[in-house]
């Protein structure tokens, strides 16, 4: 990726609704560009939504999570806080961490 490379990001909900450009995408999508080798911890990630919001995401350091690689992303913008969910887990939930599509079907 060059440096002065620019995203359009766009966030679908379950209903259908598009919103706003989503930190998470921005993290999620230096992580991609990171594995995949085509972004480097100096370079900036500069992500425009629909409605001409930026966000601005850099890879500060990597790190390993178990035995996968990571990274560990620093985003720059402006949001606001349109809703507030808490998450729990249920004790006798059998996949506390979650799981892969390759969990439910080896074959993939």
């Amino acid at each position: 990726m060059n440096p002065d490379d620019k995203i359009e990001i766009i966030g679908c909900h379950a209903e259908g609704e598009v919103g706003d450009v989503i930190v998470s995408g921005v993290s999620a999508r230096l992580a991609v560009l990171h594995a995949r080798g085509r972004i480097r911890n100096d370079q900036r990630l500069v992500a425009r939504s629909i409605v001409d919001s930026i966000f601005v995401g850099r890879i500060e350091s990597e790190t390993v999570v178990g035995e996968t690689s990571a990274i560990i992303p620093s985003i720059e913008g402006r949001a606001w806080t349109t809703g507030r969910k808490e998450l729990w887990c249920d004790p006798d939930d059998p996949w506390p961490e979650g799981y892969r599509i390759a969990d439910t079907w080896p074959s993939m």
